[in-house]
């Protein structure tokens, strides 16, 4: 094994083991075990691709390490300025939503609390993230946001797959469907990633609730089913097409982001970081 490998191995170990000898809030807990899996992940990629070093495991959250290691030679190219307009526009989008929520305490904790978690998708995911990805695309990596305008997709495939943490889809494109594409046919693969990954947000944000269970992976077994029913059909009326992928990613939406986690979890957080009272 590589000596630059054990740098993920150590932090995702970490992750998992300090929340079982150290008492500390839920929303620790969610953010030790989001970690642990991230770097888990990349532990494995960097493995199996032999490459990386501590950029790829700190400073870039991307799971794609032959684009972060692979050099682009476009002197022209826009897409820094693209990205960092597009970060920026997003924080400046998550800043509105919070002065929101603080206008609204009328609201009630469980919508304050809701407008939060998205104003931090956009701070975290689509902000800071994507000017990460302006960053290493100006020192010459050959890099993606891994948030890719989600709000365009036509169908839930697309989402998952093209436009939503790409980061996630990266990995298991590496991991999963690659390598077991063969032996367990496209719907196979499809079924083991969905499961997979309502597994992986159920240690996320069920464990540290320490309540409802099933749901999250209830939530990507319809995404999987969806996505299975999808397979094959061209996109013939593109605002049907949108209309169905957003009913299905939105209907079912409470069974992903519960309440016992948003009320267990974040809203402990967010007075935490004093963004809410």
């Amino acid at each position: 094994m590589n000596a630059k490998n054990l740098l993920p191995i150590g932090l995702s170990v970490s992750g998992f083991v300090l929340p079982q000898f150290m008492t500390m809030p839920n929303w620790a807990v969610m953010w030790l075990y989001t970690a642990a899996m991230f770097f888990a992940l990349k532990s494995f990629i960097m493995i199996k691709a032999g490459k990386g070093d501590w950029r790829f495991v700190l400073l870039w959250p991307g799971m794609d390490v032959r684009a972060f290691e692979r050099r682009h030679h476009h002197q022209a190219d826009q897409l820094p300025t693209q990205y960092a307009l597009r970060g920026v526009g997003n924080l400046i989008a998550a800043s509105l939503i919070l002065v929101a929520a603080a206008l609204s305490p009328s609201a009630g904790p469980f919508a304050t609390t809701w407008l939060c978690i998205v104003a931090l998708i956009l701070s975290l995911h689509c902000g800071v993230f994507t000017l990460l990805a302006a960053f290493w695309r100006k020192a010459g990596r050959d890099v993606r946001p891994i948030m890719h305008a989600p709000l365009l997709a036509r169908s839930v495939t697309e989402f998952w797959g093209e436009r939503w943490n790409l980061a996630f889809s990266d990995g298991a494109l590496q991991l999963i469907v690659r390598p077991l594409h063969r032996q367990l046919g496209r719907r196979g693969v499809v079924a083991l990633v969905y499961v997979i990954s309502g597994l992986a947000h159920e240690l996320a944000i069920s464990v540290p609730a320490g309540a409802g269970y099933g749901r999250p992976l209830a939530y990507f077994l319809i995404q999987g089913l969806v996505v299975s029913l999808e397979q094959g059909r061209p996109i013939t009326a593109p605002w049907f097409w949108r209309l169905r992928a957003w009913i299905a990613l939105i209907l079912p939406l409470p069974l992903l982001v519960h309440e016992p986690f948003v009320m267990g979890v974040m809203h402990p957080f967010f007075q935490a970081i004093r963004l809410l009272p």
